[in-house]
């Protein structure tokens, strides 16, 4: 078989050489742009995990790289001028130099040509000369764009701005420096991968790249191979006391918001997208590095155990290696929110930014007690004094009521209680209206399942059903939202006389309230549709009138984020949350999702809490958070981190350890 390989990258070098590996009767060409020794970058990291799936795959490479590389343990997160450790967590690091210069003779060894040099310029003639072209030529992809109908990429924007440095010093371990000047707050993550040197990257929000000059010096830097030497200089200035008078360094230095690419296909005819061409996730929690080889291992086996039948290749290598990439790009999306977040974090006290900051990815309060006990014991000790007990901020299902609804038009289904229960130890009582998700069958029977000829009308804020099967409901026109804002009012008067400490009214879930906030739901036309101000007016109406005849603490719950594109989002939650602040709300329940029947969350462990994170923190009110909350060790890790003040589990504990 005739392959072509596009990109002397990693993905490009370790697919030719473990394809002629496999089959040393292929001719293998690797077409790259670029000299045999030119790199721009710094170092590759990789975490243990991937090094392990190395030596599993490959151990002649692994060798190598493992005799080449820096290994260390701990993360050292320094800020506020103190320094804290966390241990267990081990990483190795080498220059992508000296990574490229493995691949290159691991490659040329096996017999691949490697034509340096080389820029190709006609993808369609490169297909129709070879077999089989793997193109590894990165996030600008030439074949990608190419055929960009075929592969329907989309690229998310990060909202923050970074960019490569090097440091002439070798740092101990894996590193973060938090500074502050007049200008704003920044963040360099850094990691030793040589005797005396360290990758040095630098991250911040755009307002303070701006304020300080960097946007305009990055300007003069844009031809290919420069750098911007004012931001060299000015991170010389601002991190001069964690460099011990040492000097950074630039190699094609620029500044650029992180971009997520993800692609519909890998795939067109014989062509097929290898690494950052296919898929990016932030650099924060899986380097680019790892998933391209990770992806030359996976293409090279299909190619092997499909005895060059191409269909199979592709449709095995797709198979094998886009859940992981999605999983690592689920995995990053809350990392890249933290960097572009962080500075909201800065009067955290050290210990629980240092907690935030580890746990806002894969790494939770169990696993991080099991690596370094010492660490959260630490981070115990200085917030016992600032927290109730973990038992007094879970609330458990067996706490809440289901939801009462209002009105008997209001019900979800015929079950539905309209008239407050009585306490029953119970210390949250839900109050709302179900809207257009009304009129279904009891849950247990399915979701959604409309009720028939059994139905009764239903209202929402726009005549939008919620499934395709569902009852079209009225739009609610200005005596209808009088009517059910005077029965709001009238349960709540029934659940202070019924001694209910808390109350919690559902703007979430796709309900009546909610229908109103979201873009998805609503489309009206007048004052309480369009923007975030209308479509808030009605619901804030109501919180309002509620607050004036609730005594006790006022929760509201709401979705804080449809999880679709166009749909509300999390800035959104974080403008309503001070809405509500001032309305005399005490506590935001933070859900997500089903605003519609497409808005499905990202299931996952703590899923919701990304979102209370930012309406706690930037909205400035206390919340409590919903969703994945399994065990009480997902309480003490939202909790403990300040991503929310209360959780809501999904199940009842048995039993909560205490801190001590």
């Amino acid at each position: 078989m005739k392959i072509a390989v596009v990109g002397g990258g990693p993905s490009g070098l370790y697919f030719a050489m473990l394809a002629k590996r496999g089959d040393p009767a292929h001719q293998v060409t690797v077409y790259e742009r670029n000299r045999p020794d030119d790199t721009f970058g710094f170092g590759v990291v990789f975490s243990e995990k991937t090094m392990n799936y190395l030596r599993e795959q490959d151990q002649p490479t692994y060798d190598e790289i493992l005799a080449n590389a820096n290994a260390w343990d701990p993360i050292e997160v320094r800020i506020h001028g103190q320094v804290i450790s966390c241990g267990g967590i081990g990483f190795w690091a080498i220059s992508r130099k000296r990574l490229l210069d493995i691949l290159q003779r691991g490659a040329a060894g096996q017999g691949v040509e490697l034509r340096f040099e080389t820029e190709v310029r006609d993808p369609e003639t490169m297909l129709a000369e070879n077999d089989l072209v793997a193109a590894g030529d990165g996030v600008n992809s030439v074949f990608r764009n190419h055929w960009a109908d075929q592969f329907r990429p989309n690229v998310e924007v990060g909202r923050t701005v970074f960019a490569w440095y090097g440091a002439a010093l070798r740092y101990p371990s894996f590193t973060f420096l938090f500074e502050e000047n007049e200008d704003g707050r920044f963040c360099a993550h850094i990691y030793p991968y040589e005797a005396d040197l360290s990758t040095f990257i630098v991250e911040m929000d755009p307002a303070t790249w701006q304020r300080a000059g960097l946007e305009e010096s990055n300007l003069a830097a844009q031809p290919p191979g420069q750098s911007d030497l004012y931001g060299l200089w000015y991170f010389e200035q601002l991190f001069a006391r964690h460099l011990d008078g040492r000097r950074l360094l630039a190699n094609n230095s620029k500044w650029a918001p992180f971009r997520t690419l993800r692609t519909r296909s890998w795939h067109h005819g014989n062509l097929v997208l290898m690494g950052d061409a296919a898929h990016t996730a932030h650099f924060s929690v899986g380097s680019g590095t790892k998933m391209a080889m990770e992806d030359a291992i996976a293409l090279a086996f299909s190619l092997e155990q499909s005895g060059g039948d191409l269909g199979r290749t592709f449709a095995a290598y797709e198979t094998e290696r886009r859940p992981r990439v999605e999983a690592i790009q689920r995995a990053s999306g809350p990392s890249l929110r933290w960097y572009e977040q962080f500075r909201h974090y800065w009067d955290f006290p050290t210990e629980r930014f240092a907690f935030h900051f580890l746990t806002r990815g894969n790494l939770d309060y169990a696993q991080l007690k099991e690596r370094d006990p010492a660490f959260v014991e630490r981070v115990e000790d200085a917030l016992r004094a600032s927290l109730d007990p973990i038992e007094d901020r879970i609330i458990r299902p067996s706490e809440i009521t289901e939801l009462v609804a209002v009105t008997l038009d209001g019900r979800v289904h015929p079950d539905t209680p309209t008239q407050v229960p009585a306490r029953a130890g119970r210390i949250l009582l839900q109050l709302g209206h179900a809207g257009r998700r009304g009129a279904v069958r009891p849950p247990g029977e399915g979701a959604d399942l409309p009720l028939g000829v059994s139905g009764w009308d239903l209202l929402a804020a726009s005549p939008l059903p919620y499934t395709s099967r569902s009852r079209t409901p009225r739009e609610m026109d200005r005596p209808a939202m009088d009517v059910v804002r005077d029965a709001f009012v009238h349960s709540t008067k029934e659940a202070s006389a019924a001694g209910y400490p808390r109350l919690l009214l559902q703007l979430a879930k796709g309900q009546l309230l909610a229908s109103f906030l979201s873009p998805l739901s609503n489309h009206r036309g007048d004052e309480y549709g369009g923007t975030l101000e209308n479509r808030l007016r009605y619901p804030l109406e109501v919180v309002r009138a509620v607050r004036a005849a609730w005594p006790g603490e006022l929760w509201v719950a709401i979705s804080a984020t449809d999880w679709l594109p166009g749909g509300f989002d999390d800035d959104a939650a974080v403008e309503v949350a001070r809405e509500l602040k001032s309305a005399g709300v005490d506590v935001v329940l933070v859900e997500s999702g089903h605003a519609v029947a497409q808005a499905i969350p990202w299931y996952g462990r703590c899923f919701n809490a990304q979102f209370s994170d930012r309406v706690r923190n930037e909205g400035g009110i206390r919340t409590a958070v919903a969703g994945g909350i399994l065990s009480a060790d997902d309480a003490r890790n939202v909790v403990l981190a300040g991503r929310a003040d209360l959780v809501l589990a999904d199940r009842d504990f048995t039993q909560v350890q205490e801190i001590r």
